[in-house]
């Protein structure tokens, strides 16, 4: 049984789909109803083909000319199969794939002729995912697959290692190129026409212009890298304005020539990469920062540039003042001169109340500020000392003084005390402070001076532990209430 040769992918499908015609003799398969004979009818010679079309196997394409022996071996009528490949494989064996493409005839032949293949019954992009393009769907099966279809489907290199080791412009061989030819050779037309295989490393700017040579000598294309530095050495060492070299540039090319450049000249530095240019920073002098034309190692920070004016600054002094190095919480990154420094004083201690009011002098005498306190009571130790009215000290008041002084607050007097025995109601309320507090202590307090001894005893008979004392009394009543 030959395979069909067809254009295309469906070449292959005719080869590959190959299974028996149907020719399948049914003489001995009457009607429905009707009884089989044993053997051929006694009027067999009066069988025609249009007698054989009144059975329930019309015979039709090439049956039409068969022998009537071809199918039924030997005058055997009954029992003829009417299934392709009980005829053409398990009688006749006449599939040369043996099988490998099906074991149905019919879904992919017709009666008419093994060529005649149905042209949707094999769709070789489908079956084997391998699209037939080009030169591809002129190919007979076998061409790719062998006889009988025996071999694996194949890459690209197995069927074309010949055209690939024999190429020299460029020597494919010489070069390393890679064995997979559709990465270059998309098209299945021609080897005409393949596309830069530039994948790894897009060519852009003057890499688009230059010879294969420049970059691939002797036409040597493996293990060729792609970093700048390693092609560039040469011009990156002769540099001399800027010198690269001496400045410790990176050598990172593309950092400051882009990928596209066409020349060396109209590098583009962002310093911004390194250190953002503002203020001031954007209009001076690259050698300000940059002496002798060295920019390794440039500092970054403030002081390590401006350690000179930080030192030589007088109103107001930084050193004596112990003010901080770092030059931008005053000064800001974008100040174009020295003056006009904005000092954030919130970042160290809010100043509310009185202290919005006061001169700098007031908390920094002599100019001093580093160490200055931020706790009331450092500042602020005189006043509670001086206190009289009443007296803060004898009176073991805190010295956390926004206890009762707010830091909203612009005056002493306007404390505001926070009473723990309630009162501002009940029978306490409009008491003055000297009715409970006999003495300047206010933390000594009598609750005798009012609760006599007859009044009390008479309430505690039955309460255990019970004395006659301001300390106990409070301990149990600490709301003034005899619920407490």
């Amino acid at each position: 049984m030959d395979g069909p040769r067809r254009h295309g992918l469906t070449a292959h499908a005719g080869a590959l789909l190959v299974a028996p015609l149907f020719i399948a003799a049914a003489w001995g398969l009457w009607g429905a109803g009707q009884e089989k004979p044993a053997k051929a009818p006694e009027d067999v010679q009066k069988w025609t083909v249009e007698r054989h079309d009144t059975t329930n196997f019309p015979l039709v394409g090439r049956h039409r000319t068969v022998p009537c022996a071809e199918c039924h071996i030997k005058g055997v009528f009954e029992g003829t199969p009417t299934a392709c490949e009980s005829c053409h494989w398990d009688r006749r064996q006449d599939d040369r794939y043996r099988l490998r493409l099906g074991i149905h005839c019919g879904d992919c032949h017709s009666p008419l002729s093994w060529k005649g293949v149905r042209p949707d019954a094999w769709d070789h992009a489908v079956v084997t995912g391998f699209r037939l393009e080009g030169v591809h769907r002129t190919l007979d099966c076998a061409d790719c697959h062998g006889e009988g279809l025996g071999k694996a489907a194949p890459d690209c290199y197995s069927c074309h290692a010949e055209d690939y080791k024999r190429v020299q412009d460029p020597n494919h061989v010489a070069g390393g190129f890679p064995h997979d030819c559709a990465a270059c050779h998309p098209s299945q037309t021609s080897w005409e026409g393949a596309r830069n295989p530039h994948l790894a490393f897009p060519l852009r700017g003057r890499h688009q212009t230059i010879e294969c040579a420049a970059c691939h000598p002797n036409g040597r294309f493996q293990g060729t890298p792609t970093d700048c530095y390693v092609c560039h050495a040469a011009d990156y060492n002769g540099a001399t304005d800027p010198n690269h070299r001496a400045a410790g540039f990176p050598t990172d090319c593309v950092s400051c020539h882009g990928d596209g450049a066409v020349s060396w000249s109209g590098a583009n530095f962002d310093h911004d990469r390194f250190f953002v240019l503002k203020g001031t920073h954007r209009t001076i002098e690259c050698a300000a920062c940059h002496p002798n034309g060295r920019f390794q190692g440039t500092p970054t920070d403030c002081y390590a540039c401006h350690a000179a004016d930080y030192n030589g600054t007088t109103d107001p002094n930084h050193r004596a003042a112990g003010y901080s190095t770092d030059c931008v919480t005053c000064h800001g990154d974008g100040a174009v001169n020295w003056s006009a420094a904005d000092f954030d004083h919130n970042r160290f201690f809010v100043l509310q109340g009185a202290h919005t009011h006061l001169d700098c002098d007031a908390c920094h005498p002599g100019g001093r500020f580093q160490g200055t306190p931020r706790d009331c009571y450092g500042c602020h130790a005189a006043d509670y000392n001086a206190t009289a009215e009443p007296n803060h000290r004898a009176s073991g008041f805190p010295t956390t003084c926004q206890d009762c002084h707010l830091p909203t607050q612009t005056s002493w007097s306007q404390a505001v005390f926070q009473h723990s025995f309630p009162i501002t109601s009940g029978r306490h309320a409009g008491f003055q402070c000297t009715d409970c507090h006999l003495t300047s202590n206010f933390r000594e307090f009598s609750c005798t001076v009012c609760h006599t001894r007859a009044q009390t005893d008479s309430h505690h008979g039955d309460v255990g532990g019970y004395v006659y004392n301001s300390a106990n009394c409070y301990a149990c009543h600490p709301r003034g209430t005899a619920g407490d």
